[in-house]
């Protein structure tokens, strides 16, 4: 619902059917408090709640004048009807507009029932070209090497707090420590299983299977090992399992081992499989709701792609025989 009333730039749309005549709206727009600190917030009216049978209008005057109530929701469908004309039900979902505080005084009436995560404050439109232009600066300093990524990154988000584009509290919610606590544990395997020798051994298994059959079976195999390993392993690990195995293998075929090493740093950026496979697959899961099985089926047909485009072009580009 609040996805529904918000546009892109962040300012906030009444619904017409909701609100009545043009002059009406741009009474009850001009009523609005600044938006510095504006919030937006989803409310179900309990079965118990005094605003049962209340009229829209009357239930706004109970709300306060600091708390705006800006659309209603019955049913999971916007009413199209005069709001003049509107009882409140129970389960009625309410979006209520107004200043953190003011909404968290309403949040504590028994009479409505509050989302856990049904806050969400709108942008502050007037800050955006700050906002902008500390993007830009930040990948600006960046690609031309004026600052390394990671000091540029920090600056950048240091300056959006600075100048008010972001407060502590939005920096604080944004920080998922679900995500770093998943990240090291998935470093840590994949650790173990190099220090081990696990990964070593499938390596090594497979290459001794197909090292008889020619280079350009070699070239194949060796493409699906390090993808899969990088699925699971991180890309350095992989990387530093992989290469020596792939430069003593085209040493003992007497083989250039350019392919090779072509196909080994394409394979390693395959990792798009899993969600353990890059952090960033991490970190787009959770917002995602994305599964397991969402990775699987989107990433293990691309990986198999290319697989099989390099392993037929490779040897034809390089004259494996």
């Amino acid at each position: 619902m609040i996805s529904a009333l918000t546009d892109p730039s962040g300012i906030y749309q009444i619904p017409e059917a909701n609100t009545g005549s043009t002059a009406e709206n741009e009474d009850t727009k001009a009523s609005l408090p600044g938006r510095e600190h504006m919030v937006l917030a989803e409310a179900v009216i309990a079965p118990s709640s005094r605003l049962l049978g209340l009229k829209y209008e009357q239930c706004e005057r109970r709300l306060g004048k600091d708390v705006k109530l800006i659309g209603l929701e019955r049913r999971r469908r916007m009413l199209r009807q005069h709001k003049k004309n509107i009882h409140l039900e129970a389960g009625d979902v309410l979006l209520l507009m107004g200043e953190r505080d003011d909404v968290r005084k309403v949040r504590q009436r028994s009479d409505l029932y509050f989302g856990g995560w049904s806050l969400e404050e709108l942008p502050t439109a007037h800050h955006a070209y700050r906002a902008i232009f500390i993007f830009a600066a930040t990948i600006i300093l960046a690609a031309t090497g004026i600052l390394p990524i990671v000091v540029a990154a920090i600056s950048g988000a240091l300056a959006l707090v600075l100048t008010g584009c972001l407060n502590l509290q939005q920096v604080t919610r944004a920080i998922d420590q679900r995500i770093y606590l998943l990240i090291g544990t998935a470093f840590a395997l994949s650790e173990a299983l190099r220090v081990t020798g696990g990964a070593d051994a499938m390596a090594s298994a497979v290459i001794d299977q197909v090292a008889g059959y020619g280079p350009a079976v070699l070239l194949s195999a060796l493409f699906i090992v390090t993808a899969l390993l990088t699925n699971f392993l991180s890309n350095q690990a992989t990387a530093a399992l992989m290469t020596p195995v792939t430069l003593s293998a085209t040493q003992q075929m007497g083989v250039d081992p350019t392919p090779f090493v072509y196909g080994l740093i394409f394979a390693l950026n395959c990792s798009f499989a899993t969600p353990i496979a890059y952090q960033t697959n991490l970190i787009v899961m959770g917002p995602g709701n994305y599964t397991f099985a969402d990775f699987m089926k989107g990433g293990a047909p691309l990986v198999i792609l290319l697989w099989l485009v390099y392993s037929f072009f490779a040897p034809w580009y390089f004259g494996l025989n």
